[in-house]
């Protein structure tokens, strides 16, 4: 499967809270945060519109942060099962799982 992605390549990260003429919302980064060689790629508000950042604002910006993860091991796995489905059953199975299990622990904000 050749690789045509359009979007922003990962990773992604939850940044944290940032505030903007009063308004809080979670600020979604791409790049490496470390090397400061990131920018902002989304910006989940809050529920009400205001200053409160609710557990919810948190989950939907973890679960934003983690698409890339999460797109990265639903082609790994379909790629997988083709090749099972062939006959030709993948190697790595357990690299597999533990992608599978790291971008859905992203998403869940663990």
């Amino acid at each position: 499967m050749a690789d045509t992605a359009k979007h922003t390549a990962g990773p992604w990260t939850v940044l944290g809270v940032d505030c903007v003429d009063g308004m809080k919302f979670v600020d979604i980064e791409c790049g490496e945060v470390a090397t400061k060689s990131c920018r902002s790629i989304a910006y989940v508000r809050t529920a009400d519109g205001g200053d409160t950042v609710t557990e919810q604002d948190m989950a939907n910006a973890h679960l934003i942060a983690a698409a890339p993860d999460l797109l990265e091991a639903l082609k790994l796995f379909v790629r997988a099962e083709k090749m099972a489905r062939d006959g030709n059953p993948p190697t790595g199975a357990d690299e597999l799982i533990e992608l599978g299990d790291a971008a859905i622990a992203k998403a869940e904000g663990v």
